[in-house]
């Protein structure tokens, strides 16, 4: 969706689909690309996520109330 302000969701999940952090942040999409989403690394107590595969959900929601989500997963190492 070009040129549009988006709202971001982003949710990381462990292995048993137990969420562990959600992060939420508004961009604008410049044609078909967007600004950069940040995560700081951490779960949602402050620790810091270990080296493993995560499943995550990345939601996109439109002004307009359109919303498309994509699922994949996640690696984090060392």
């Amino acid at each position: 969706m070009p040129d549009t302000e988006l709202q971001v969701e982003l949710q990381i999940f462990d292995m048993a689909g137990r969420l562990l952090r959600s992060l939420k942040q508004s961009l604008f999409s410049e044609g078909y690309t967007s600004g950069e989403f940040f995560w700081d690394g951490y779960d949602a107590s402050g620790n810091r996520m270990k080296t493993g595969i995560y499943p995550y959900r990345v939601i996109l929601t439109t002004n307009r109330g359109q919303m498309v989500w994509q699922a994949a997963k996640l690696v984090i190492s060392d």
